[in-house]
């Protein structure tokens, strides 16, 4: 089989200790949050551009989860650019040779087919048409002419029990693949996975390394991009939701409101200092380009969920843990923002905050 030698997975960061302590300071948790660099370092993969072949076969399998497919079918082009697989057919018949896929049950083939295409073929065999689709199928397998149906004569093929349970155990490569916006490459994942050797579960690898992705930025404080600005909003956002999934709501609130304080902070418009320096614009010429001060709907309505779960101490630690390269929000400010929110059934206006910001703002542009 021919495989294109290709990498489309990040670089695994650095070795560095996670900081758990800002999201979660129970003992358990930071206990399992600590990689050091020396076992990053001497579990270090070898950095080839190698995709994982258990990876490639996952998201290959995943494609005959449902409904059956035909071995010389249209394969999404990912099959290509992302798992390497040129020769399809080639990579297929192997599976097959190994038994994680075979030809599909003629029941699940004929629910290809459209309820009017099935009722089509019961008419032809002077059966009855009433029913849902299951029963239409059902009919057709039990008194239809089998012989006479074109879409049974042809070759579909759907996994074997053998190829779902593989899949079943690979389900955390499917869950890294779908979720995207944790910016996490599966060789990454699986170097975290393989330091862990089975002590750690899936969240608990997938919050290290969105961990682990915020102190790279915060080493980059003060070259903070516009992609980083709006990456860090991604990154706490996916912490929180894993967080909340976990049941956790007392920690789930903290990236909540570091989000919210890095969309007080006024450091959205830090490309316009290096903007005016660079093209040596003027000031009103620069603002044009200011933005106001917002809170993210779905930060805010979330915050008002935990409400129960915010206290001025939380508050605090996240704002002096605050990552970006300045904050003009004070944090009486940002108490005060805050409680706005509990208290409006809309996203408050925050345009007496917002003036403050921006004379702040225009000090730095000096």
């Amino acid at each position: 089989m021919k495989l294109i030698n290709m990498n489309h997975c990040r670089k695994f960061n650095e070795g560095t200790v996670m900081f758990w302590k800002l999201f979660i300071k129970n003992d358990k948790h930071e206990r399992s949050a600590e990689f050091t660099r020396e076992s990053i370092e001497e579990n270090r993969v070898d950095e080839k551009n190698e995709i994982d072949p258990d990876y490639r076969m996952t998201v290959f399998l995943s494609l005959f989860e449902k409904p059956p497919r035909k071995r010389k079918g249209n394969f999404p082009a990912y099959i290509t650019y992302e798992l390497g697989i040129i020769n399809t057919e080639q990579y297929f018949d192997e599976l097959c040779e190994k038994q994680f896929i075979e030809p599909a049950p003629k029941n699940s083939v004929l629910a290809l087919l459209k309820v009017s295409e099935l009722k089509e073929i019961l008419e032809n065999n002077d059966l009855k048409k009433t029913g849902n689709k299951p029963i239409l199928v059902e009919r057709i397998l039990n008194e239809a002419d089998l012989s006479q149906i074109q879409i049974l004569t042809e070759s579909y093929y759907s996994l074997s029990q053998k190829g779902l349970n593989f899949l079943k155990s690979h389900n955390d490569f499917i869950r890294i693949r779908q979720n995207s916006q944790w910016g996490i490459g599966i060789n990454e994942y699986i170097q975290m996975k393989d330091i862990s050797n089975g002590t750690k579960t899936f969240d608990d690898i997938v919050l290290s390394l969105l961990n682990q992705k915020l102190i790279a930025i915060k080493k980059k404080r003060f070259d903070l991009s516009q992609y980083e600005y709006h990456r860090l909003h991604e990154i706490y956002l996916s912490i929180y939701q894993l967080l909340q999934d976990r049941r956790e709501p007392q920690n789930a609130i903290k990236p909540l409101l570091s989000s919210l304080l890095l969309s007080v902070s006024g450091c959205e418009n830090y490309w316009l200092i290096g903007y005016k320096h660079g093209l040596r614009l003027k000031n009103v010429e620069v603002l044009k380009n200011y933005v106001p001060i917002h809170v993210n709907e779905f930060v805010a309505m979330n915050i008002i969920g935990l409400k129960d779960y915010y206290s001025e101490q939380a508050a605090s630690d996240i704002y002096h843990s605050f990552i970006g390269p300045f904050n003009l929000c004070t944090l009486e400010m940002f108490g005060e923002i805050t409680k706005k929110l509990f208290i409006s059934t809309t996203t408050p206006d925050l345009s007496q905050y917002d003036e403050i910001i921006k004379k702040e703002f225009i000090k730095k542009l000096k």
